[in-house]
């Protein structure tokens, strides 16, 4: 880590490129000739300008900053380091393309300037003098990134196409900066939190003096990522005795009425010592953990609250890595002989039990997976691993909330799930009518880059939620992993209520057309040879993964097709807009364009088919002088949507 004090220059104009920058903290302010730009943190020093050798531009500090240095100074090396580390391909690309930006804006500015002086060659001489020259030449190298943009997300716009979306581009939730109401300093409560933490569980000395030890170590390390053997030891051992000591503090705190501030900052976060998080961050997470203690939310759970659920009996463990549930994997003990069926009824009751095979099975495969770099995973909170503020990273309840209300008012029917509906009293024998089931969202504790839909629905019962997954700190585009998270989960609920036939075309579904379109695309007469081409590279990209490819329409059929740009091949649009049908409102504002109108017109003949059969089925049950039962009213209410 390499920090710098305000005004301090990290490398100046004409300078040999040594790497590039990863800023943690702070900003910077980068000069070139033309003009200037400010980059902050998630940003990267030096990633336009490995065209050359040497800096084009000058980076200075702003105020305090932390620095991650990378060690790129060419192209080559810029592939080699993301090939390594392809979770730092989204962060870089992002800033590649925000400085780009920025450098075209200049390169505009300039070409206009020499456009009106073209005619006076002195006059442009001696007012724009070599700024223009050196512009272009900064401009015309970053042409030379074409090798670089190949290793990019392909949904991230070139500079002067997001003008060209944006009259088009749909509404995208933000995720706001948290501040805490309070800012009455708490340091005085977390000074040596550790030992702290260690003595709320009354661990043994011998394990205690161990852990102590262990940290010490990691938060000495001149680089607490490195692949030296030293360093992955201490973060495996940390690992190893972490969730030991997380499992202790949950099960003491789960009976305690008082819990010290830095045990529920371990709980909630994997906060473990205040030199380890830094102190401006250990007192955001102590206010943080006193603001999720004093604030439940419905759907949304810290991984502490979860286990709580847990163990109150109010949610059953989640599946192992296996697709296993509890009560699979009790019978599966019972058949080979392990347990007896005595205590088999005995276990099925036992939360405890249950919270015992979440924490064996859940908890240490997602934090792994969700930290996104498992060669250097460490689960404790370390400010090296924060790369931007803790407030811009934290996921909150709302968010979350404004989120799916964003992605229901294009996807409506996305969280609703048929069921049978009989009322004699009310005259209906059988129907099948819809309700909304929302995904129960689990936020682990630690800092992230990816996030996992778990499981589809809980057991085996249609009509419990699903369960998503994501860091408490999450360091990527929140809004566009939650989108990514409901695109696989249309996916596999598809999958489930299809089962065996999932992919029969015989039996017409979301999957089952879509896997026929992409094992059969090059026999398809509606497809240009440039989009089969495109999906063929999209296969390659994605390793063969037809749900991979499901996905990335679906992110690009909410994001672009429901505002009027479009982006899917004539097949996918069709399937798409059979089985997640726009909302009534983008349906209306996309009925004057041809590429839609065919597909809304037999839309809205199949709706107004349903709406019938449903206003006969409200006749029939005022006709017998019965009240309409609320799942009645409510299937109206979806109808209509």
């Amino acid at each position: 880590m390499l920090t710098l004090k305000p005004e301090q220059v990290l490398f100046s104009q004409g300078e040999p490129i040594t790497g590039l920058f990863l800023i943690i903290s702070g900003s910077f302010s980068l000069t070139f000739p033309g003009g200037e730009y400010t980059l902050s943190g998630g940003d990267v020093l030096g990633i336009c300008e490995l065209s050359g050798s040497t800096h084009f531009m000058t980076a200075q500090a702003l105020e305090n900053t932390s620095l991650l240095p990378c060690a790129v100074t060419d192209f080559a090396s810029l592939k080699s380091f993301l090939a390594e580390n392809t979770d730092y391909c989204s962060i870089f690309s992002r800033s590649a393309f925000r400085q780009i930006g920025c450098l075209f804006r200049y390169y505009e500015a300039t070409e206009e300037k020499s456009n009106l002086l073209s005619a006076h060659p002195d006059v442009a001489a001696a007012l724009v003098g070599n700024v223009c020259k050196d512009t272009l030449s900064l401009l015309s190298s970053l042409k030379k990134m074409d090798e670089v943009m190949l290793l990019l997300p392909e949904d991230i716009p070139l500079p002067g196409e997001a003008e060209e979306e944006e009259a088009a581009a749909p509404v995208v939730v933000q995720k706001p900066v948290f501040q805490p109401a309070d800012t009455t300093s708490l340091m005085p409560q977390l000074k040596n939190s550790l030992d702290i933490i260690l003595t709320y569980v009354k661990a043994e000395p011998e394990f205690a003096g161990a852990f102590r030890t262990l940290i010490t170590d990691y938060r000495l390390l001149p680089d607490r990522n490195s692949e030296e053997p030293a360093a992955k030891k201490i973060r495996q051992d940390i690992t190893s005795m972490y969730f030991e000591l997380y499992k202790s503090c949950f099960l003491r705190a789960s009976k305690s009425k008082f819990i010290p501030l830095p045990v529920s900052m371990f709980l909630y976060f994997g906060y473990v010592d205040e030199g380890l998080a830094g102190p401006e961050n250990a007192e955001f997470l102590a206010h943080l953990a006193k603001y999720l203690g004093s604030t439940p939310h419905t759907n949304v759970y810290t991984f502490y609250d979860w286990l709580l659920a847990i163990l109150h009996g109010e949610k059953e463990p989640s599946r192992n890595e296996f697709d296993m549930d509890y009560t699979d994997y009790i019978h599966r003990q019972k058949v080979t002989g392990a347990i007896t069926a005595e205590e088999e009824l005995v276990l099925m009751k036992d939360n405890l039990a249950k919270v015992d095979y979440e924490f064996a099975n859940m908890f240490p495969v997602v934090t792994k997976i969700t930290f996104g770099r498992i060669a250097s995973f460490c689960p404790v909170f370390s400010d090296h691993n924060l790369l931007k503020k803790p407030g811009s990273a934290f996921v909150t309840a709302d968010f979350i909330s404004r989120s799916l209300t964003q992605l229901e008012s294009v996807d409506y029917s996305l969280f609703y799930r048929e069921y049978t509906y009989s009322n004699m009293d009310a005259n209906i024998p059988k129907e099948f009518f819809h309700n909304r089931v929302l995904p129960d969202f689990i936020l682990v504790p630690g800092i992230g880059m990816r996030s996992i839909m778990w499981q589809e629905i809980e057991g085996k019962r249609r009509s419990t939620p699903a369960r998503f997954i994501m860091p408490i700190f999450y360091l990527d585009d929140a809004y566009t992993s939650i989108l990514h998270l409901s695109a696989e989960y249309r996916w596999e609920m598809c999958k489930r209520v299809q089962g065996a036939r999932w992919n029969d075309l015989s039996d017409r579904s979301l999957t089952s057309e879509y896997f026929d379109y992409i094992q059969f695309y090059r026999k398809n007469h509606d497809l240009s040879q440039d989009a089969k081409e495109s999906i063929k590279t999209g296969l390659r990209k994605v390793r063969g993964s037809f749900k991979e490819m499901f996905i990335r329409d679906y992110i690009s059929y909410v994001l672009f097709e429901s505002a009027g740009s479009p982006r899917l091949t004539k097949p996918a649009r069709s399937i798409l807009f059979t089985y997640c049908p726009f909302s009534k409102e983008i349906r209306d504002r996309l009925n004057t364009n041809p590429i839609y109108k065919e597909m809304l017109d037999r839309l809205e003949i199949k709706q107004a088919q349903k709406l019938h059969k449903y206003d006969l089925l409200v006749k029939r049950v005022e006709n017998a002088g019965k009240p309409l039962p609320e799942e009645l009213v409510e299937e109206g209410r979806y109808l209509n949507m």
